[in-house]
C-alpha cells in the first residue's frame, strides 16, 4: 500500500518543480493561487517524492516563491515511476470531472463580494467575473419554468431581474466545448482580438459572422 511517510515544514528551495508537469498553470490561475494563499495561507501541503519532486502542488509552490515563502509545508509520498506520474495527473483531472451548482455558487459569490473583495479575489474570482456570472443569471432562472403567481423569485443579492433582462439590449449565449476544443478556442479568439484590435468575446464573435457573410454574398454574386 502506498502511503505519505512524513509531513514536515522545509525550505522552499529544496523541493524541486516537475519538469514533466503536464499541467500548464497560466497567469491568471496563479494569480488565483497567490490571492488564496495570501488571504488563508497554506491550507493543503504539497506532494513531493523521495527526490524531492513535487508530484501534486506545482502551482501551489510557484505562487509561494512569487510571495517570497522561505518555507512550506510538504508531504513526502513513497510513490514513484509511472505510479507517481498516474497520481499527479488524477490530482488535476479530478477536479475537472466536477461540476458547479450555478445558481448556489452565483449565490455564494454574491455574498462574498458584498462582505469583501479581497474574499471575492481569495476565491479566484474578479469583480468582473462575478458580473458576468450574475448577468446571465436570468437565462438559468428563466429556463427553471414558471411557477404559480409567475416565474421563481432570484436569489437574494442578485442586480438584475427578468425585467430588466427583458428590456436590456445585451443578450448571452453559452456554448459548450470538449477539452480539447476549448484551449483552441480560447487562444484563437485571443489572436483574433489581438490582431483586430476587438476588445471582446462577443467582438470577435460578431466580426467572424460579418466576414463569413461578405464571403456568402460575394459567392451568391459570382454565381449571379
Amino acid at each position: 500500500m502506498t502511503t505519505i511517510e512524513r509531513v514536515e515544514r522545509v525550505a522552499i528551495d529544496s523541493v524541486t518543480p516537475d519538469p514533466e508537469n503536464a499541467r500548464h498553470h497560466t497567469d491568471r490561475n496563479l494569480a488565483a493561487v497567490t490571492a488564496s494563499l495570501k488571504r488563508f495561507g497554506q491550507q493543503k501541503p504539497l506532494v513531493v517524492d523521495k527526490n524531492n519532486v513535487i508530484i501534486a502542488g506545482n502551482g501551489t509552490h510557484a505562487a509561494a516563491k512569487a510571495l517570497g515563502w522561505p518555507t512550506i509545508v510538504v508531504a513526502f509520498s513513497n510513490l514513484e515511476g509511472e505510479e507517481a506520474r498516474a497520481y499527479a495527473i488524477a490530482d488535476n483531472r479530478s477536479g475537472e470531472l466536477a461540476a458547479w451548482d450555478d445558481d448556489l455558487l452565483r449565490k455564494q459569490l454574491d455574498s462574498l463580494a458584498q462582505s469583501s473583495a479581497e474574499l471575492l479575489n481569495a476565491a479566484g474570482y474578479a469583480e468582473e467575473e462575478l458580473r458576468s456570472l450574475l448577468e446571465r443569471a436570468p437565462i438559468s432562472v428563466a429556463t427553471m419554468g414558471a411557477v404559480e403567481g409567475g416565474v421563481s423569485e432570484l436569489p437574494s443579492g442578485f442586480s438584475r431581474s427578468l425585467e430588466d433582462y427583458d428590456s436590456s439590449q445585451v443578450r448571452s449565449l453559452i456554448f459548450a466545448y470538449s477539452a480539447s476544443q476549448y484551449g483552441l478556442i480560447v487562444e484563437a479568439l485571443a489572436t483574433i482580438a489581438e490582431e483586430n484590435s476587438l476588445e471582446s468575446n462577443a467582438d470577435v464573435l460578431v466580426y467572424l459572422l460579418e466576414k463569413a457573410g461578405h464571403a456568402v454574398t460575394e459567392r451568391l454574386e459570382a454565381d449571379d
